[in-house]
């Protein structure tokens, strides 16, 4: 069980423990009050009314249970400590009944012509009393504190989410620049020399894929039909490149350009095709990408260069992280040696 799942395991049960501690208190009551009853003729609703009727009193408890409840939640978080807690919100609860009982008492000794006990049956019974208001109003403050806590966290933890997602994207997107840019502006230096206006076309085609790249920054996921038009722009910059050496071959049907992928893995997965096998006229590098359900397969056939450029793998790790954090699903790669198939999952 992860840190958070036990944690949150742990609040439940510190709401649980106050929850049972009332049902307790309950059943100790319906014993204890017939006898109160029975012995001095004290009826529980005359006191609770004797109680709340005195309103500085009432408003004084309740101020006193509220502060109680948010001392405990600043410093001892729920689900950290469930026993400490449990522990310092029942003392606090006596320390509170005792000294609204002594305070309604005193008034009432005040109020008599007679002298009469302090720590009479009358008290007790007040105490009791008091015990049994605050601990509702605690359990009260209690589920309220806790869904506010459980409620932030929640905000937290999908803040933390995209967050990790996004630094991922920008790990992949940061693969990109440096070396597309530079092959790129490789063949824009031949074109410019040998056909002006097809350097022109091939700027635009750039500039759209960079255009691309600025708008998806901050989105974790988007639509296939934007990605797919975008690898297009893509692999089309590399097939000036390579020529008939690079074979595309995009099979996505229309139904399935609504669903939704993480940013730049389809590009990722060409380019790393791209730089690890051979592509020439006498060994065709195919690359083709179909999707089936709701998963998109990638493949290229696998013609290793005998020396590949160092990879530090960072483009699929990045694309596997951020589908484990978003949609808690596995990128699945399969490669026998001869194809290399990538399994993305569509949203």
């Amino acid at each position: 069980m992860a840190e958070g799942e036990k944690r949150n395991f742990r609040a439940i049960i510190d709401i649980a423990v106050l929850a049972g501690i009332v049902i307790l208190a309950r059943m100790f009551l319906e014993r204890l009050l017939p006898l109160f009853y029975e012995r001095f003729g004290l009826y529980f609703s005359d006191f609770l009314f004797q109680t709340l009727s005195n309103y500085p009193l009432t408003i004084a408890m309740v101020v006193a249970d509220m502060a109680l409840i948010t001392f405990l939640f600043k410093k001892i978080p729920y689900g950290a400590k469930s026993m400490l807690r449990t522990s310092i919100e029942l003392a606090g609860i006596v320390l509170i009944s005792i000294l609204s009982s002594v305070l309604l008492r005193t008034y009432q000794i005040n109020q008599m012509d007679e002298g009469s006990l302090f720590f009479d049956k009358l008290f007790w019974f007040t105490f009791v009393t008091n015990i049994i208001f605050n601990v509702v109003i605690v359990m009260i403050l209690d589920v309220i504190y806790y869904y506010r806590w459980s409620h932030k966290k929640a905000l937290a933890q999908e803040v933390e989410k995209r967050t990790a997602a996004n630094y991922q994207y920008l790990l992949l997107k940061s693969q990109l620049n440096p070396h597309f840019l530079f092959n790129s502006l490789n063949v824009l230096d031949f074109l410019i020399q040998t056909d002006p206006e097809k350097a022109s076309d091939y700027v635009k085609r750039l500039a759209s894929i960079y255009r691309y790249l600025l708008k998806i920054e901050s989105q974790p996921i988007v639509l296939l039909e934007e990605e797919v038009a975008f690898v297009k722009q893509y692999a089309n910059l590399l097939q000036e490149r390579f020529g008939a050496a690079l074979s595309f071959d995009f099979e996505i049907p229309e139904e399935a350009l609504t669903k939704k992928i993480v940013p730049c893995g389809m590009q990722m997965l060409i380019e790393n095709a791209v730089k690890h096998n051979i592509a020439n006229t006498s060994n065709v590098l195919r690359i083709s990408a179909c999707v089936e359900g709701d998963t998109l397969i990638v493949r290229n056939n696998v013609q290793l260069k005998l020396k590949s450029a160092p990879t530090t793998g960072l483009g699929l790790k990045s694309i596997k992280k951020q589908y484990q954090i978003l949609f808690n699903k596995d990128v699945v790669i399969l490669d026998d040696g001869k194809v290399f198939e990538a399994r993305i999952p569509l949203v």
